[in-house]
């Protein structure tokens, strides 16, 4: 499949690239929907296919893999916003695995208070203070 292979290579994909992947998330999501539905302004003001595309789990799993890639690297707005797009769009397909991996990562999102770009990837853990090496 071919976003299998993109999502192989992303690391070596461009900032502009990565942007466009996540509009390109976002459209082919957002296809057929109502614009009460989407979740940005920016987007309502698209002019989205009115056909919905026929989309399976496995293909929003790739996906949302790769928004997580584009939300830790630059591009957290625009992923954010993707990723919205893509857990309504399994909302409405009933894709449970689909569901769940996108609500995690939004819930992820959540629980740090700073961009995911200006901090390592994953959830803050807190250090222990008062921790003595018995060595």
């Amino acid at each position: 499949m071919l976003l299998e292979k993109y999502n192989q290579g992303i690391g070596d994909m461009s900032h502009a690239s990565l942007d466009r992947y996540c509009w390109l998330c976002m459209w082919v999501c957002g296809s057929g929907m109502l614009s009460s539905a989407v979740p940005t302004n920016d987007m309502k003001c698209w002019s989205f296919s009115q056909t919905r595309f026929t989309l399976n789990g496995n293909f929003m799993t790739a996906l949302a893999a790769g928004l997580q890639y584009c939300l830790y690297n630059g591009h957290y707005v625009v992923a954010k916003s993707a990723l919205e797009t893509v857990a309504i769009r399994a909302q409405y397909d009933v894709c449970a695995e689909v569901m769940l991996l996108t609500a995690s990562l939004l819930d992820t999102i959540k629980i740090s208070s700073v961009t995911p770009a200006s901090k390592p990837f994953g959830i803050p853990v807190p250090q222990l203070s008062g921790t003595q090496d018995d060595t």
